[in-house]
């Protein structure tokens, strides 16, 4: 099950690296495309910049220092980092999937038409 699931997260990442471009290791939070209240009452402003401000900021700062601590890993993207993450450290596949999955919702999410 673990390998199918690392295929299904490369294959995920291939698909949507185009929604998720992020450059290369130090990585840096990417600014909402919207405005924090633009999904309420769905989702309060305040929720929505903790989330990011915060929480993804946390994951991005906790990848970059993952990383730094190893030099074979140094400016690799986002991507390719997601696309291999069986085979990485626990902290650096744990803080590039929770920076991945942060960077597509902010994404995918879109204000009421």
């Amino acid at each position: 099950m673990f390998q199918s699931t690392i295929f299904g997260v490369a294959a995920l990442c291939v698909a949507t690296s185009a929604v998720t471009q992020v450059a290369p290791a130090p990585f840096s939070l990417p600014p909402l495309t919207y405005a924090a209240a633009a999904l309420e009452p769905v989702i309060d402003a305040q929720t929505m910049t903790i989330h990011h401000d915060r929480h993804h900021q946390a994951y991005v700062d906790a990848l970059n220092k993952a990383v730094a601590a190893d030099p074979a890993l140094k400016g690799q993207s986002l991507d390719a980092l997601v696309a291999k993450a069986g085979t990485l450290p626990v902290a650096v596949r744990n803080n590039a999937g929770g920076h991945w999955n942060h960077s597509f919702f902010w994404k995918t999410m879109a204000p009421p038409a």
